[in-house]
């Protein structure tokens, strides 16, 4: 924000490291780790992952019936074609790279962004 010249700009910080981390540096920053933690107890947020868990079984499917499947949350922008790019990849799995959530970064360094990603069928 402030390479953008923008002015009165606050982080939304949703852990307390990161807050930390932010005011340490000078930079505005409202911890709301402890939202985020009740928030993450209520039944919408139990049925938000029942309902993400229900996208990858439907993907398990479709890749099990030898179907390419490229999935991607509603908020990805493709600024071009990408899939045929996607399906050159000598590889079974291409998936986002992600710093969240925390302890799988925190024990293998880094985490699959699971609202972007693109896969090969495995039909026999």
């Amino acid at each position: 924000a402030h390479k953008l010249a923008y002015h009165n700009t606050l982080v939304l910080s949703m852990e307390a490291e990161l807050h930390s981390d932010l005011t340490a540096r000078a930079i505005p920053s409202a911890d709301l780790s402890r939202s985020l933690a009740a928030w993450n107890e209520t039944c919408l947020q139990r049925h938000i992952q029942a309902a993400r868990t229900e996208r990858h079984v439907a993907v398990a499917a479709m890749l099990a019936a030898g179907i390419d499947v490229l999935l991607c949350d509603a908020t990805v922008v493709l600024l071009r074609p990408v899939v045929a790019e996607l399906a050159a990849i000598p590889a079974d799995l291409a998936v986002q790279r992600d710093a969240w959530p925390e302890d799988p970064v925190r024990k293998v360094g880094v985490a699959a962004n699971a609202g972007f990603y693109y896969a090969h069928g495995t039909a026999a």
